[in-house]
């Protein structure tokens, strides 16, 4: 399984202005200057860490825990159109349509897993859920809750759910192929489990105990 290392990046420092030409500090440095101010050399300069996109966390988080998937990498899709038009999409695998729901107080969130061409309507999910008229949740609840952008949501990103807002609801109907689909919680790229695994080692992981509809 591919994952993401962490990137670095050299930032030079300027530190003082020098007394006599220092050619060779410049040439190490692929610099050159008037006055000749000093650089350090590119081994003493100092690292800037950036830090690790989803889809490099959630791909080490599988990799920390051992457990078997398929990874493929694509370019960018944001329908559930181009999702199905992908080359691995096969008859055996599952692609899931993920719904983030909440009430209108905003007090209750709902992560609603579906299939991607059976109807919905949030009227018939809030009795299901025994809660009060639910609607889409404001786009602004992605970035602030989970960290991730429109059109990356995915079970995989309750693992960034650190205050455990959000209540994990499946479609029964998700468990009638072999496998089952997600992204990392980026559209670049796409995760396929085995059905067993991923209800017995992924879900029991994400820390949300799930509800079946």
């Amino acid at each position: 399984m591919k994952t993401e290392g962490l990137l670095a990046v050299n930032r030079g420092l300027k530190t003082r202005k020098c007394k006599k030409r220092c050619r060779k500090c410049c040439r190490a440095n692929l610099e050159t200057h008037a006055n000749c101010g000093v650089f350090l050399h590119p081994s003493r300069r100092k690292r800037r860490i950036l830090p690790m996109s989803n889809k490099a966390r959630v791909l080490k988080h599988l990799q920390a825990l051992s457990i078997p998937c398929e990874v493929y990498e694509h370019p960018a899709v944001f329908t559930m159109e181009e999702c199905l038009a992908l080359p691995y999409a096969a008859p055996d695998v599952t692609f899931c349509k993920n719904i983030l729901l909440c009430n209108r107080q905003q007090t209750a969130f709902y992560l609603y897993v579906t299939l991607p061409d059976k109807p919905f309507r949030t009227a018939d999910t809030s009795k299901l859920l025994h809660s009060s008229r639910l609607s889409f949740a404001p786009s602004e609840c992605l970035p602030t809750m989970l960290g991730l952008e429109s059109g990356s949501l995915s079970p995989l990103g309750l693992w960034f759910d650190e205050e455990k807002r959000i209540q994990l609801v499946f479609d029964h109907d998700v468990k009638r192929e072999g496998r089952i689909a997600f992204h990392p919680c980026d559209n670049t790229a796409t995760v396929v489990f085995a059905q067993e695994v991923f209800w017995t080692q992924v879900v029991p992981t994400l820390g949300h105990e799930p509800i079946w509809l």
